[in-house]
């Protein structure tokens, strides 16, 4: 098991900026780190110190990875806390500088109190480790989409 996994995505450069705040953090921090650079037309692996940096992982190797962390650490895209949500785990979710809507799902999925969320230029993995939250609902039966939409619409009329 990893302490800390982090995926990227989004545009550049701002994919470029988070990946070097993370391993500029995650070398420090004691444990065995995974990076998963978010690039699936390349195929590359090293280690930086204690990081293993891959290009891309199929998605039984990352939904394993993730279900293993002890910190998530990713972008808050719809489609990426759906993920999150389907695995009932919870995250550091990071908003794209320049995208609305991640700003957006990141205050509106905050106060569940599900997701610690952080700005790219405020980025702490040190203090998100100390920082528990409340684990998210798997939800392996029913229509997830459903009880995701749900869940948007009661915060929506807060």
């Amino acid at each position: 098991p990893r302490t800390v996994v982090s995926v990227l995505s989004g545009p550049e450069p701002q994919r470029t900026m988070l990946e070097e705040r993370l391993l500029a953090q995650l070398t420090h921090l004691p444990g065995r780190h995974l990076l998963v650079r978010g690039k699936p037309a390349t195929r590359g692996e090293r280690q930086f110190g204690n990081v293993h940096i891959t290009d891309h992982l199929n998605a039984t190797d990352l939904r394993n990875a993730l279900r293993g962390a002890e910190l998530i650490v990713s972008r808050s895209g719809y489609t990426t806390l759906m993920d999150l949500a389907m695995l009932g785990r919870s995250a550091l979710i990071v908003p794209t500088p320049g995208q609305p809507e991640q700003e957006h799902l990141a205050r509106l999925h905050q106060r569940t109190g599900r997701f610690l969320v952080q700005h790219q230029h405020a980025l702490d993995i040190g203090a998100a480790l100390g920082r528990t939250m409340a684990p998210a609902t798997p939800h392996a039966s029913g229509p997830a989409l459903e009880r995701a939409l749900q869940e948007l619409a009661a915060l929506l009329q807060r």
